[in-house]
């Protein structure tokens, strides 16, 4: 994951933030400014061309947020207040969850830039 962060620096910086519990989570998020995208299995599946179209049409609004849940997932009220997406219909670990993100959130900028990293 920490190759992938300094791939994007000379783009975008990429900002990890934890929380111990979904009360923590809520109060963090409802801070953030910009964007709010949640992770939940429920959300819309998206390929990684439609991830890049929606990362870059939310980078002309300003910040983009990324919320990932623990093991129970995400509170409803989180739910409620961003879009849902889906980076699979398989289960990852929350760690596991963050390599994939960073990783598609690097992809995007290459196929943004039209290099070869996507093929």
């Amino acid at each position: 994951m920490e190759e992938y962060i300094l791939r994007l620096r000379p783009f975008i910086t990429v900002d990890l933030l934890w929380t111990r519990d979904n009360q923590h989570l809520s109060q963090l998020v409802s801070r953030q400014k910009g964007c709010l995208y949640c992770l939940d299995s429920s959300g819309s599946v998206i390929n990684s061309i439609e991830f890049k179209k929606l990362l870059y049409d939310s980078f002309e609004k300003g910040k983009v947020n990324f919320v990932i849940g623990g093991s129970l997932g995400l509170p409803e009220t989180l739910k409620r207040r961003g879009k849902l997406i889906s980076l699979s219909s398989l289960t990852f670990t929350h760690q596991m969850t963050r390599l994939i993100l960073v990783e598609q959130i690097y992809r995007a900028t290459q196929i943004h830039k039209g290099t070869a990293y996507h093929k």
